[in-house]
């Protein structure tokens, strides 16, 4: 199980990744950070808290603006809390496709090629998030903020399953979220599956059996709605059977 510290450092390597390397290589890094940002317990409640109220697809509009002098460009927030949850959305929907990164680069960070545009959407965006977030989960670590106090009190529940449970969930959440990106459905329908993913995987974290088997259900069904055959979900079933959810 990673510490607090492990996963720091693990979050900052990977972010240094994202942001170092070449545009043909970010979508593969940036699912590599997520994937590392969904088993960490610290960054779990980190970016719960930040992204709680934040409706992005609402909110994006204020950061990705259109002037009529400027023409369109990114302005980044002001507050610590709004940058963590801009730049955690804006990298959850470049992996869930429903941000194009090309299309993000090209309106909002031009230059004449797609690594320099990258680039200055790494200094411009991911650079700042970087920080941000570092600098309040060592703060929640040395139990300095408002965030720590609501962290520590979720920490103190005893969940009903073990880290490595759901470490291994998640790992097979992956997999499914996989197989859902390449169903050939309408995008509203493929949009109410990921919710019902997002429910699922928060959910894991509960210590009712009764909110994880809710949520359990709703996404098994939901791709059954689909007739579609997902392999990991027979996987996923077993730990929960065995962890006396279903």
């Amino acid at each position: 199980m990673l510490t607090q510290a492990m996963s720091i450092d693990a979050f900052e390597k990977n972010m240094d990744e994202v942001i170092n390397c070449p545009y043909v290589l970010s979508g593969k890094k940036i699912s590599l950070l997520l994937k590392a940002i969904s088993v960490s317990r610290l960054f779990y409640e980190l970016f719960d808290f930040c992204t709680a109220d934040f409706d992005y697809f609402k909110e994006r509009k204020k950061y990705f603006v259109k002037t009529a002098s400027y023409g369109k460009k990114f302005v980044l927030p002001l507050d610590s809390k709004t940058v963590i949850a801009l730049g955690f959305s804006v990298l959850y929907c470049i992996d869930s496709k429903e941000e194009d990164l090309v299309t993000l680069l090209n309106d909002y960070f031009y230059e004449q090629n797609i690594n320099n545009a990258y680039r200055r959407f790494t200094k411009e965006l991911l650079v700042p998030f970087k920080t941000e977030v570092l600098s309040v989960a060592n703060a929640m670590i040395r139990e300095e903020t408002e965030v720590v106090a609501v962290a520590e009190k979720k920490h103190r529940r005893k969940n009903l399953l073990s880290d490595e449970d759901i470490a291994r969930v998640h790992e097979l959440l992956e997999q499914s979220k996989s197989v859902i990106l390449q169903y050939k459905i309408e995008p509203d329908l493929k949009t109410e599956l990921i919710i019902l993913y997002d429910s699922f995987n928060s959910a894991l974290y509960e210590v009712e059996p009764e909110k994880i088997k809710v949520a359990y259900l709703g996404y098994k069904y939901g791709i059954l709605f689909h007739k579609k055959h997902d392999a990991s979900l027979i996987k996923i079933e077993e730990i929960l059977k065995n962890g006396g959810i279903l």
